[in-house]
């Protein structure tokens, strides 16, 4: 947050707070006592903008390394979800199948085949 000298002392604030809530928008509001429409005011500077963008990208880099923390000690859930948002392109995803009989729908989900690959 280099630019967050120039900003109001309010402004930084938020700023700090939003970097504690990890880019919870709603919470960072919260704890500063500012009201939503007051943070999409602030957004239309580009410097402050670019603050909030970093700080988000920061609070996303940290929940993504939580998730390799869990995969390295196995989480298969979370190794499942790591593959279906990550390789849907290695065929990692589910796909839903829609079938009408006699005016009821029929919902089957395909989960992933890993032999299938």
């Amino acid at each position: 947050m280099e630019n967050a000298t120039n900003a109001t002392p309010k402004k930084k604030r938020f700023l700090e707070a939003l970097k504690k809530a990890k880019g919870n928008i709603s919470l960072a509001c919260e704890i500063t006592g500012i009201n939503r429409s007051t943070y999409y005011r602030w957004l239309k500077n580009e410097k402050f903008k670019n603050e909030i963008e970093e700080i988000k990208e920061e609070a996303i880099e940290y929940v993504e390394n939580k998730l390799m923390e869990r995969i390295e000690k196995g989480d298969l859930g979370a190794i499942i979800f790591f593959l279906k948002t990550k390789a849907k392109h290695r065929g990692w995803s589910e796909k839903i199948e829609v079938k009408h009989e006699n005016q009821t729908p029929i919902i089957n989900i395909i989960g992933v085949d890993v032999n299938d690959s």
